[in-house]
């Protein structure tokens, strides 16, 4: 899995972990598989997760948002740097067990 934060959106920073495999279809086949357990996903990370299963792309998305710009002050900029790398902690304490536990159905 690949962890990384981004921006979506003129003023809302992003942060997601994309389930990105070598072929489209065992992405989305993983990524039904953590959807199906994302109640007790979602009870590990401690909050809402947006689940994108992005049909029309290569990759799926689990994502935590929050509002923010590189035009705030240098003040809510640090906090947005403290709140992404804690979320990226979070996203790789939860996620990074997956791909050893969940087996990725084989491609026919």
């Amino acid at each position: 899995m690949i962890y990384s934060t981004g921006r979506i959106k003129r003023r809302t920073p992003r942060l997601f972990t994309e389930i990105a495999l070598l072929h489209p279809d065992e992405n989305k086949a993983f990524f039904d598989l953590l959807h199906d357990d994302r109640e007790a996903i979602v009870s590990q990370y401690g909050q809402e997760l947006e689940w994108e299963r992005l049909d029309d792309k290569l990759a799926c998305r689990i994502a935590v948002y929050r509002d923010g710009s590189i035009e705030d002050s240098s003040e809510e900029l640090q906090v947005i740097h403290e709140w992404a790398v804690q979320q990226l902690l979070k996203l790789k304490e939860v996620f990074g067990k997956c791909p050893d536990e969940t087996p990725v159905p084989a491609r026919p």
